[in-house]
């Protein structure tokens, strides 16, 4: 989860066959830190868990992401690759991710994809990574999924280290329009 500049958790849930077993955690998670959108993965295994997100009545605050889908800047081959390039942006400019060894592992595992013929920035496919013996950026792609799509968000209180009490429209942040 991430508010302005700060990424305010890293939530890692065990593996689990049970799209509800993971489900309900993920729907605790939106509810504990008053998500204004969580984006769940919508492909493959996720999209039992979005499924099962909105019968928990998550029909407002969830998104379905398919970083697969044609990006909106035609300078990437990819959702997956705009999202990524949105985060590193983020992150280069303004943004504050935890001390995470894994998260940050994983952010620096991710690589262009040099044979591209259509000669638009592209990720290396994740499982191009697990043939060099990398694992999948399971951290990394969450927090780059984040940026799928603006969001009207609640305000971060410096401060008090939370949230105002009631939600605004905040400014676009200009680096990444959100």
């Amino acid at each position: 989860m991430w508010q302005g500049n700060h990424t305010i958790a890293i939530e890692k849930y065990p593996h689990t066959n049970s799209v509800t077993k993971f489900a309900l955690p993920v729907s605790s998670a939106i509810q504990k830190y008053n998500a204004s959108m969580a984006f769940i993965d919508a492909v493959g295994v996720g999209a039992g868990t979005y499924d099962a997100l909105l019968d928990l009545g998550h029909s407002h605050d969830i998104m379905a992401v398919n970083a697969g889908v044609s990006p909106d800047d035609p300078r990437f081959r990819n959702k997956r690759a705009e999202m990524w390039q949105k985060m590193k942006d983020w992150l280069s400019e303004t943004g504050d991710i935890p001390d995470d060894p894994a998260l940050i592992a994983q952010l620096t595992s991710v690589t262009y994809d040099h044979n591209n013929p259509m000669e638009k920035l592209t990720l290396k496919k994740k499982s191009d990574m697990k043939k060099d013996g990398l694992p999948s950026p399971d951290i990394a792609d969450a927090l780059a999924y984040t940026f799928f799509m603006p969001v009207v968000q609640t305000e971060w209180d410096e401060d008090e280290g939370g949230y105002y009490e009631d939600s605004q429209t905040t400014a676009p942040n200009p680096m990444t329009g959100y």
